[in-house]
């Protein structure tokens, strides 16, 4: 039987005194983890709380004695901690198979958290295995008598499995617009599907990133009238009719002040997942861009994804484009996908750009991976996500530009788009988020206007004017520090970097900060920011507002 610790009693009132704690005998452990293990708490508790530290370690018999000093208001600790405990046999009744990793071995130190980890391995791993309901606990745990300065300890951990389950269908609340497919096939289940707790934590991470879906509580197996298993997942809806919008307000003199966007999004049409978007897009005279698309989330009922969009874009006093698209996405697991697209683009100049920008149409095919690993994916605070496309293209030309510009009829050009975001957390309060973005053309010789990318505004450099650059490189990072607020509102400060090289020049850099707080109302999420360019002084900002009927990263 195991000596009970030694506590000498005193005033109980002097435990709401503030001590200083001396430790005079500190044990192989040492002054600080006794100094830390002490550390908050009450001067009654002291005792059992270095105690615990030492039995946690494998000393059984530890002793600990306080020492309370009122007049100096001291309290001086001494531990004797005695022999140590190291595991005599280990075995596990009841398990087929090889084991999960196990810290408890033979002839090892015994350390009780590491056996309560063990325990919690064997249950995961029976979990995901196809045994919701197994259990493992202590058959036996023999402490011999201390030899040598050890005690043998003799551990023998039972194992239940439990029933083996094979997960037949998915079951929803009654009163949910959602139907039990855009469920089951969010989450990635293939009836019947083994059960796996792993799998389905990531298909409840899954669920709650659609936005209009979130969760209540851990989906459960149960047990149908007819005999089959089927997964209950209780979740509540939020909205699904979402308008967002960004406007700015540039006060430098010689340009034109005010642009903005406005997202309108109708998710999960008739409880199906369907999607339809509407974009608007204008920064002053410069140019104007209006797009629609619709999102066919279980293309022949199966796990992908379809898209199509079109788009209008009027760049002012150059050109007009148009553009059609389509976009296959196939998750190949929880967080990593595949896609296969394509599009047909037709622009025509008008009168005053007709000289500069050619008749032209195009066709280009998209290949593209991504990971989507950020979580939460409205202001997340972990996690990282990547996406990387290859668009080949075929480019027709004609016009009177054609000769001004020496350029071919016919052209086959490569386009390159990758990106990255992270998110990491310091302490509880503040994230660092960070996201990087490159494009680029591949073909040797200068492009027309129609055919740039364009960088500047406040989706990618903020302080600058909405698609400011054009160049047929460009890249560009944001970087932003947040200090969360509660709920999904934080401030931020943020930097941003971007630069473009243009065919036969040098690539230009330009740099934006500023600061931003983002708040959540009951008619959505605002966001207020202020930036301003490298070069200029504080009062030629570009100030942004926002409204997120959901949220943004």
């Amino acid at each position: 039987m195991l000596k009970r610790s030694i506590v000498i009693p005193f005033v109980l009132c002097l435990a709401a005194w503030a001590f200083e704690v001396d430790v005079r005998e500190a044990g192989p452990l040492g002054v600080r983890a006794v100094r830390d293990a002490a550390k908050g708490v009450k001067s009654a508790e002291i005792s059992d709380a270095v105690r615990e530290l030492y039995i946690d370690e494998g000393y059984l018999m530890a002793e600990v004695f306080v020492r309370p000093d009122s007049a100096r208001k001291r309290i001086a600790i001494e531990v004797d901690a005695g022999a140590r405990a190291f595991v005599e046999s280990f075995d596990v009744v009841g398990w087929e198979g090889d084991l999960p990793r196990m810290q408890t071995s033979t002839n090892k130190h015994f350390r009780r958290k590491d056996l309560a980890l063990d325990m919690t391995s064997i249950v995961v791993e029976l979990e995901n295995s196809g045994f919701p309901f197994a259990v493992a606990k202590i058959e036996t745990l023999n402490i011999g008598a201390p030899d040598n300065g050890k005690i043998p300890v003799r551990i023998a951990i039972g194992v239940e499995r439990g029933d083996s389950v094979a997960i037949g269908a998915v079951l929803v609340p009654n009163n949910t617009k959602t139907q039990v497919h855009v469920i089951q096939k969010t989450m990635l289940i293939r009836p019947p599907e083994i059960f796996s707790q792993r799998l389905i934590t990531a298909g409840v991470r899954r669920l709650n990133n659609l936005g209009y879906v979130r969760v209540v509580g851990e989906p459960e197996p149960v047990l149908d009238e007819s005999g089959v298993w089927a997964l209950w997942v209780n979740f509540t809806e939020g909205r699904t009719v979402l308008i967002d919008g960004v406007f700015g307000y540039a006060p430098r003199e010689g340009q034109s002040g005010l642009s903005g966007q406005i997202d309108a999004t109708f998710d999960n049409i008739w409880g199906t997942g369907r999607q339809i978007k509407l974009n608007w897009k204008q920064s002053g005279d410069d140019f104007l861009r209006f797009s629609t698309g619709y999102k066919e989330p279980f293309l022949f009922g199966g796990f992908g994804a379809m898209k199509l969009s079109a788009d209008y874009h009027d760049r002012g006093n150059s050109y007009t484009e148009r553009n059609f698209g389509a976009e296959y996405r196939y998750p190949l697991s929880f967080v990593f996908s595949v896609s296969l697209g394509g599009a047909i683009k037709s622009i025509l100049p008008d009168s005053a750009g007709v000289a500069r920008i050619p008749i032209s149409r195009q066709t280009r095919i998209d290949f593209g991976a991504h990971v989507e690993k950020l979580y939460p994916r409205v202001n997340p605070t972990s996690g990282w996500d990547a996406s990387f496309t290859i668009s080949p293209v075929c480019v027709k030309r004609s016009g009177q530009a054609l000769e001004l510009l020496a350029l071919d009829e016919f052209d086959a050009i490569a386009r390159l788009e990758a990106s990255i975001s992270t998110a990491l957390s310091f302490g509880r309060n503040f994230v660092l988020y960070e996201r990087i973005v490159g494009r680029s053309v591949q073909l040797a010789r200068e492009l027309p206007l129609s055919d740039l990318y364009f960088l500047g505004g406040w989706g990618s450099l903020r302080g600058y004017r909405e698609e400011q650059f054009s160049a047929e490189h460009i890249g560009w990072s944001n970087t932003e520090f947040r200090a969360l607020l509660g709920g999904d509102a934080h401030g931020f400060a943020f930097f941003d970097a971007g630069a473009h090289k243009r065919y036969g020049e040098d690539a230009q850099l330009n740099v934006g900060y500023g600061i931003g707080l983002r708040l959540s109302t009951a008619i959505g999420r605002w966001t207020v920011a202020y930036g301003v360019a490298g070069g200029e002084s504080l009062t030629d900002g570009m100030i942004h507002v926002g409204l997120s009927g959901r949220g943004d990263r």
